[in-house]
Parts: C-alpha cells; structure tokens; sequence
C-alpha cells in the first residue's frame, strides 16, 4: 500500500518563509478550567503552512489494483457464457438505495461521532463495521452476468483487502484530522461529509448511509472527491475488463479501452508493485509504455500521478496536465490543481479553485486557513488574519484557525500576540523549540523567556 502525493515544495518557492526544520508538537485547544494534555505532532500539512497537495487518492486507487490481482491470481480465464443486461461499457455504479426505515439525522450524526472516533483511536474493526462493503460489491458487480465462481472469487478477493481500506484512512489521518462537517440529505438517501487531512493532503469523503438487514445504520457507498467519483464507480472500471476475462463471450461486447486494459493489468500490477516499494522513476516509466488508451484511465493516471509527485515538480504538473485534458469537467480537478497553481505561481487561479471546492463541499472553515497561509507568502499579512480572526471562535473548527494565526503573530514578530496564542488560546508543547527556524526572532524575545519559565514550572 502506498500513501497519497505531498509533494515536496523544494522547487515551488524559493522564498517560502516556512521552514524545514523540526515541527514542534502542538496540543489541542484547551477547554474551560483544564490544562491541556500532551498531543499530536504539529507538522507543516496540519498546521496548513504547506499547500494542499495531489490529494489522497491510495484510498480507492491501491485497493481496486489488489482486489483485481487478486481475483485474476485465484481465477482462471473460462470460455462460460456470460451476457450483460444494459450497457455494458457504462462504468457508472447505480446509485445507493436503502432498503429500511429512513436514516435520521440523530442516527447521521451518531454515525460521524462514531467513525471519527474510530480513526482516532486507529480501530480499524470499528471502521470496516460501519462499512457496508457487501452493498458497495453489488453495485459494482450489477448489470453484468459472469459465472457465478469469478463472482465469488472477486467478493472474496475484494472482502481480504478492506482491512486495508480501514488502515488507509487511519494512515492519512496521522499528523491531521478526520473530521465531520455536516449531514446532507441526496437524491435516494441520507450522506454524512468528512474532511480528510493529514501529511498526504487534504481530501473529502462523502458517505451514503443505508441501514442494514440488522436495522445497523452503515455506509453503503463513498464518494471520494479525490477521485471524482464513487468507490463502487472505481472498483466497476476495473471489474468490466476482469469480468470479461472470466467470460470470453463477455470480451466482444467492451469498449476498446477496456480491452486494453485488460491486457495490460500485468503492466498496472507491475505499476502498483513500483510505487509501492517507493521506486517511482520505474513506476512512471512503465506508466508511460503503457497504450494511450490505458493511461488515460482515470484510476492509472491518478495512480502514476501519485508517483510523479514523488520524482519531480516537471514530472507532476505534466500528469496533471494530461489528466485534464482526460477529464476537463471532472469535480476532483479543483482539489488536485490547487498544487499545480501554487507550482505555476497563478495565484488568481488557486484562490478561484479554492473558491470552487469551498462551493463543492458546502463550506470548510479549513480552506479558508489554507487561503490565509498564502497570503502569507505574498506578505498580506493584515488580510491573512482578517480572514482567519471570525473562525477563532468556531467551536468545532477553531483549532486550525489557532494554528494558522500563530503563523501570521510570527510572521509580524508579533511576539507578543504569539505568547498569548501559545499560552491562552491553544497552549503548544515543543520537542526542539529553538530549532525551529519559524521561531527565531521569537526565541530572542523577552516573551519567550517569559514563556519557557511558565512552561519549565509546569512540568
């Protein structure tokens, strides 16, 4: 398994006045009357002092590429007759039902409450119980009529894998937040949308919530901004080629692409198995000698866009040029292009994706962190804090506005305003204080001595 793009900022700002140096350890905000306890890492992606990256998408990408080989490893090609009801070559999963009593928000909230615990926590049981991956196969799978063996073997190869799925999201999670922002009612059913963050970048899940036969309230389905689709969709793009190979009769009735595909899973296993062991050089290489028709695969080309992020700034905004010119509509291209604007330095133009994507998830008090900590960069200084001084408040969301107002105090030598966020507003434990270049006019201050006897006394 491989985690998602961060791509490395050596080459994007040359003046970029955030440093490299060890991240101090940050607590959470404090609540009335309590000290705060010790906490997680305070690192650049969660503190929002670096952009938001290519964007998570090992999630979907690295479970479809096993499940699959999987399948194809257990099953052998068979010349049974298979048909199709419908469109075969339409890779779109049909959209969530639930079949119970109606989901309500009580039980939408309990939920979120319950899943954001449980990524906290890095209780991947908990996780693949509030998952109902059984529902998810049956959209991937419905439409299309294979023998019923290569259906058992692709629900058993797919069910081995969701204890990775589980530990992805906990993974991405570390050095951020998987977090709750709202209930939303969809067309057939009720949604709960989550933001994830962390040091592989930011992304959003949207979950379709159904209730099971045991009156469960799970998620039948995600929609994984990242990807610009539904897990179910991914896992189909994937299957139709797989399927056909089970079923001979099945392999005149594919588009061209997925003929091609399906001849060139050896090379996509081949390119999982590359970057997976962190050789991406050779993963793109093999990327690249693949037909155009299967680079242009939404899922391949966003795997190898993964790697790219890891090679070089060329390598990664020539990916994601070609996956636009692919998908000039797609919803994940204002997630993923915030980076690519940041390498171009088309300022303009990263705001309006940030305006776009703020507009796509109904609202993130996170972007507009993500908005100041630019505008830092650019020295507007006083624009960057009225931005973030009406979210200081937020009860759910104020924390990562603490964190980004502590960059602007530091970025004035506010030393002053810095001691107060420090030591009232959020309270901060440091491993190597002093090392921190982003702290070095503060370190000289009399506030920081005042703070470092505050901190010493209170061991």
């Amino acid at each position: 398994m491989f985690e998602a793009p961060t791509r490395k900022r050596q080459e994007a700002w040359p003046d970029d006045p955030y440093s490299e140096a060890p991240a101090p350890r940050r607590r959470r905000a404090k609540s009335a009357g309590a000290k705060p306890s010790r906490r997680t890492s305070r690192t650049k992606s969660s503190s929002g002092n670096k952009a938001v990256t290519g964007a998570a998408v090992g999630i979907a990408i690295t479970f479809v590429v096993v499940v699959v080989l999987t399948v194809l490893r257990d099953q052998q090609p068979t010349n049974a007759p298979g048909s199709v009801s419908g469109d075969e070559s339409a890779t779109v999963a049909a959209a969530t039902v639930n079949t119970g009593a109606p989901v309500s928000d009580d039980e939408c909230q309990a939920f979120a409450a319950a899943l954001e615990q449980a990524v906290i926590n890095k209780n991947q049981s908990e996780i693949l119980t509030l998952m109902n991956f059984g529902a998810m196969l049956d959209k991937c799978m419905a439409g299309i009529d294979v023998p019923s063996r290569f259906q058992q073997e692709f629900h058993r190869g797919a069910m081995s894998t969701m204890p990775q799925f589980a530990q992805q999201i906990s993974q991405q999670a570390q050095g951020g937040s998987y977090k709750y922002l709202r209930t939303l009612q969809g067309a057939t059913v009720k949604q709960v949308l989550f933001r994830l963050h962390g040091e592989a970048g930011l992304n959003y899940h949207r979950f379709d919530l159904i209730r099971n036969s045991a009156g469960q309230v799970v998620s039948g389905d995600v929609y994984i901004f990242a990807t610009g689709e539904y897990l179910s969709t991914t896992f189909r793009r994937v299957y139709l080629p797989a399927a056909a190979d089970a079923s001979r009769s099945l392999i005149s009735r594919l588009t061209e692409s997925d003929n091609a595909i399906l001849a060139s899973l050896p090379k996509v296993q081949q390119l999982q198995q590359a970057a997976q062991n962190g050789r991406h050089d050779q993963a793109l290489q093999i990327f690249k000698a693949m037909p155009a028709a299967v680079r242009a695969e939404k899922y391949i080309l966003l795997f190898a866009i993964k790697s790219a992020s890891e090679v070089s700034d060329a390598e990664y905004v020539s990916l994601l040029e070609e996956l636009k010119a692919n998908y000039p509509n797609d919803v994940c291209l204002d997630l993923l292009f915030t980076d690519y604007y940041l390498l171009k330095k088309r300022l303009p133009e990263y705001y309006a994706a940030l305006d776009r994507l703020d507009r796509a998830v109904g609202g993130d008090p996170f972007i507009e962190c993500l908005r100041a900590t630019i505008m830092l960069t650019e020295g507007r200084h006083a624009e960057a804090r009225n931005t973030l001084t009406p979210l200081l408040n937020d009860e759910r969301f104020g924390e990562d506005a603490h964190v980004s107002m502590l960059d602007v105090d530091l970025a004035e030598q506010n030393h002053s305003a810095t001691l107060t966020t420090l030591r009232d507003d959020y309270g901060y434990e440091w491993k190597n204080f002093e090392g921190v270049v982003d702290f070095a006019e503060f370190v000289k201050s009399a506030e920081y001595q005042e703070w470092a006897s505050d901190e010493k006394n209170n061991l």
